[in-house]
Parts: C-alpha cells; sequence; structure tokens
C-alpha cells in the first residue's frame, strides 16, 4: 500500500465573449453606443452554471457576475465606447476547473462590417468576435 499526497488535475475550460452594440442617436456614430458583453464559459463542452466571471477594460473592473445554466454571464457598459477599445472576461478557476480568460478589441473601422477582433485566450484557443446589430 502506497502512501502520499493524491493530486487531481483541474479540467480545463474554454470562454468566449462576443459583443453587441446598440446605438443612439445617428446610426453607426462611434461614440452614440452601448455594448453588451457576453461572455460563454464551457468544460469538455458542456456549459458551467454558477462561476464567477469579471469583465474588465485595461485595469478597470466593469462588472462581476454569474454564468446561468447556459453558462454564459452579461455585462452591459453603457456610453461613449472609444475607437480602440478591449474588454476581457476572466474565470479566476477554482478547485475543480482550470482558469481562463477571452478579449475582444475594436480594430477602430467601426464602418466594417465586423469592428470587433478576437485576441486569444491564456490557453490559447482564440475566442470568437461576433457584433450584431441589436434591434
Amino acid at each position: 500500500m502506497a502512501i502520499g499526497t493524491v493530486t487531481s488535475q483541474r479540467i480545463p475550460t474554454k470562454l468566449t465573449l462576443t459583443a453587441k452594440e446598440k446605438g443612439h442617436g445617428k446610426p453607426y456614430m462611434l461614440g452614440n453606443r452601448d455594448v453588451r458583453l457576453t461572455a460563454t464559459l464551457t468544460a469538455e463542452g458542456q456549459p458551467l452554471e454558477g462561476k464567477t466571471i469579471e469583465f474588465t477594460t485595461d485595469s478597470t473592473l466593469l462588472c462581476t457576475e454569474t454564468t446561468d445554466s447556459r453558462g454564459k454571464a452579461t455585462c452591459n457598459v453603457p456610453g461613449k465606447q472609444h475607437k480602440e477599445t478591449c474588454y476581457t472576461a476572466t474565470f479566476a478557476g477554482d478547485d475543480t476547473y482550470e482558469p481562463s480568460t477571452a478579449t475582444l478589441c475594436r480594430n477602430g473601422d467601426h464602418g466594417k462590417h465586423h469592428p470587433w477582433l478576437a485576441l486569444h485566450t491564456q490557453s490559447g484557443v482564440s475566442a470568437p468576435a461576433l457584433l450584431s446589430a441589436m434591434p
């Protein structure tokens, strides 16, 4: 019989981040759009419920939200958005699951169909960047 410490490995997670904009005033006027950020957290292809997600820009905390039964957490960022802004969603991990991060950056060219660029997550998997106009 062996005596020792049993270590269990944490399960890898995947965090994706999407952005939707809702404008005020004239369409496509940069700076007059609120942004809704949605992070989706999964592990082994299944959504993770009840996990804390922090949404930040630069080093500023925007929201701290908990994932729902679909693994989604949403942060609404009101007001003027700068031409080149990056948003990050972070799951810090826990005893069971590894941490993960996803970042989206506005590419500065608001007239293009997809003005958001995805950066790589901590695990090196690219998060999808999606933009759609809200009705």
